[in-house]
């Protein structure tokens, strides 16, 4: 790639290196943003997306160097900056906004005093210009009735609400380039629709140069004008998101566009389905409040008056916001969770909860944490290791290999599997899945959904299927509820609901999935690719 004097930022032939042992962490990687564009890098974990990001910034960690190539911003090549120098730089030509608002921002600073540290880091203010000049970032980063929210703190605000707040962060040096790393993975749909809507409206009002990083090649192709992939260290594919989509010739690439544009064959068409089904899960009218005093006039309450049904082979998404419910009632079903008011009829039931790390004990081997709920129930110790061998066999485990692993000798996607292979042991009749792929890339989340529909069918299990991406449940689901404020606004099937939504809650939902060109989703199987 030949470097272009009106590229914002020009990255060419870059290579990365441990310091000992000069192994390869990025490999001649070239790519380049123009000014009032979108670029995304789009990679699975270990790519080199997070490497070339603080490559970019002047942050990388001590044990790696940069071997060979360049880096260009605003006409500064920086890869032999100094600490000094490059500080000038950072802030007022790069900006950046991170992946997780949660742990990027103090806890004891309010939003105003977050934001006016910013500003104090780029120069000198009187105090009534410093004040509104933090009213005018918060508002450029669109955050709602600004003015009013200088005294709240991180706490008092929602996930999407933080991430406008570092927005603004990064917006006061007024810089030229911003690079996002991941900024919308802890956001549910929505929200990370309308914080996409507020970066790609500042590249238009501000002609700023945005370098979005992401593992969702979906959300890639919809929000930005070139994307490049990676695939371990190198570049697989880069050009416009419709060659991406539709001539992709890497075949990591490949996988990626089948990942993010998959469509279904309907399991509750096999023959053990289609006759009626008897229900594993009846819930009526379950509410949840955490107060003490229930009829108090100020109860806030966090499940209000649901209603379900679950039916032995089904699979139930149940979709919202954060907060709106969700997974309080998933923990009431799989009996994690007392309700306050309401009836429940389950019979066996399992749960996997949103991260693995939360079910394996870092201290036991894979057959332990899988054998526990045998030992609670008090199966033979003679049967346990069997059935422990079957299960992993079942969900794509080589037993003889992993047995006596520990969980941080296994990766993300095989963690999962361990916990699914937890919760199958004990022949449960649904399986509650808490967001079970949000911590996953694309390709490990085809993988396991692939998996749930083989075991599906083999053994019939119902799923309440928790998550906050409606692509995934429209592929997924036979059946969806969504949750608002606590209460189930709509329930219908997958395809009924996505053509007729009746509460105003699901269409924002609907209207917030990220469609790129070529896209195809139907509901309820195994990924098939699109032709």
């Amino acid at each position: 790639m030949t470097i272009n004097s009106t590229n914002l930022l020009d990255v060419h032939e870059l290579s990365v290196v441990t310091r000992r042992g000069g192994q390869r962490i990025v490999d001649d990687v070239s790519f380049a943003v123009e000014s009032g564009s979108i670029h995304a890098l789009v990679g699975e974990s270990g790519s080199g997306k997070s490497t070339i990001l603080r490559a970019i910034d002047g942050l990388l960690p001590p044990a790696l160097v940069v071997e060979s190539g360049s880096v260009t911003v605003d006409g500064i090549e920086t890869t032999t900056l100094s600490p000094r120098r490059y500080r000038a730089l950072r802030g007022r030509t790069i900006g950046f906004v991170p992946q997780d608002p949660a742990q990027s921002l103090n806890p004891t600073l309010t939003v105003g005093a977050t934001v006016r540290h910013a500003l104090r880091s780029y120069g000198k203010f009187d105090r009534s210009t410093i004040q509104r000049r933090t009213v005018e970032l918060l508002d450029a980063a669109q955050l709602p009735r600004a003015a009013s929210r200088l005294s709240s703190y991180p706490h008092e605000l929602s996930g999407g609400l933080k991430q406008r707040v570092l927005i603004a962060v990064a917006l006061a040096g007024r810089p030229k380039l911003i690079l996002a790393d991941e900024p919308t993975s802890a956001l549910d749909t929505t929200v990370q629709k309308r914080i996409l809507d507020t970066l790609q409206q500042l590249t238009v009002d501000r002609g700023l140069g945005l370098l979005l990083v992401t593992h969702d090649l979906a959300l890639a192709t919809d929000r930005s004008d070139r994307v490049t992939v990676l695939f371990r260290g190198r570049v697989a594919e880069s050009g416009s998101p419709t060659n991406i989509l539709e001539r992709a010739e890497h075949p990591f690439t490949r996988k990626l566009v089948h990942a993010s544009t998959y469509s279904v064959s309907a399991p509750n068409t096999a023959p053990h389905l289609t006759t009626p089904r008897p229900s594993v899960c009846t819930v009526v009218d379950v509410a949840k409040t955490y107060d003490r005093h229930v009829d108090a006039p100020d109860t806030i309450w966090a499940l209000r008056g649901s209603s379900l049904r679950i039916e032995a082979g089904e699979t139930v998404g149940l979709i919202g916001e954060s907060g709106s419910g969700k997974s309080t009632l998933g923990k009431i079903v799989a009996g994690n969770l007392a309700p306050t008011r309401g009836t429940l009829s389950v019979g066996n039931v399992a749960y996997i909860p949103q991260n693995p790390d939360a079910t394996l004990d870092p201290r036991w081997t894979v057959a332990r944490v899988v054998a526990e709920p045998l030992r609670l129930n008090r199966t033979p110790s003679a049967h346990i290791s069997d059935l422990v061998t079957t299960v992993l066999g079942r969900v794509g485990l080589d037993a003889g290999a992993l047995s006596d692993a520990r969980p941080h000798q296994l990766s993300g996607g095989q963690r999962q599997r361990v916990a699914i292979a937890r919760a199958l042991i004990t022949s449960p009749a649904l399986i509650v899945c808490d967001e079970i792929l949000s911590a996953l890339d694309a390709s490990s989340r085809t993988t396991i959904l692939d998996l749930l529909v083989d075991l599906q069918r083999d053994t019939g299990v119902a799923y309440l299927f928790i998550t906050h991406d409606l692509s995934v449940a429209r592929a997924f689901c036979t059946t969806l509820a969504v949750m608002h404020d606590g209460s189930i606004v709509d329930h219908d099937t997958t395809s009924a609901l996505f053509a007729a939504p009746r509460s105003v809650h699901t269409r924002e939902l609907i209207d917030a999935i990220p469609a790129p060109a070529g896209a195809s989703q139907s509901h309820g199987g195994r990924a098939q690719p699109v032709p």
